[in-house]
């Protein structure tokens, strides 16, 4: 079984690309503090989302927002420049969740929208979570 859990705060707004066959991805890493008082160390992973999940965290998110991931780790071997052998490890979100209080929306005084609720989740609408399918990294 490779699941893990993970919430954090993204350390840099994260940025979208796509790929050749048009599929959105972006990589972007969260810092996590351990909790512990006596330890107070800070980890940082890389994360890795695509397709609606990507779009989605770099619509909504930016340097500083917490989330929550369920994903698996995941490894891919390369070459550097000099010919060595390396290994990059990152976690592939499956789903997302937004935490976090919303920042305020500012509006124009006379517009006829309902004013925003201070506490009010403007994510609410995306469900519980948000999924990819799997099928594009066979």
């Amino acid at each position: 079984m490779n699941t893990v859990t993970l919430i954090g705060h993204i350390t840099a707004k994260p940025e979208l690309r796509y790929t050749n066959s048009n599929k959105a991805v972006t990589s972007f890493s969260i810092a996590i503090n351990s909790g512990y008082e006596d330890n107070k160390r800070v980890d940082f992973i890389r994360i890795q989302a695509w397709n609606k999940t990507a779009e989605n965290i770099c619509t909504f998110l930016d340097k500083g927002s917490q989330i929550a991931i369920l994903g698996s780790i995941r490894t891919s071997h390369y070459e550097d420049k000099d010919g060595n052998k390396r290994i990059d490890t990152y976690v592939l979100a499956n789903q997302i969740k937004f935490l976090g209080k919303s920042e305020k929306v500012k509006r124009e005084p006379n517009t006829q929208e309902a004013p925003i609720e201070e506490d009010k989740d403007i994510f609410a609408d995306f469900g519980e979570s948000l999924t990819i399918e799997d099928d594009f990294l066979d």
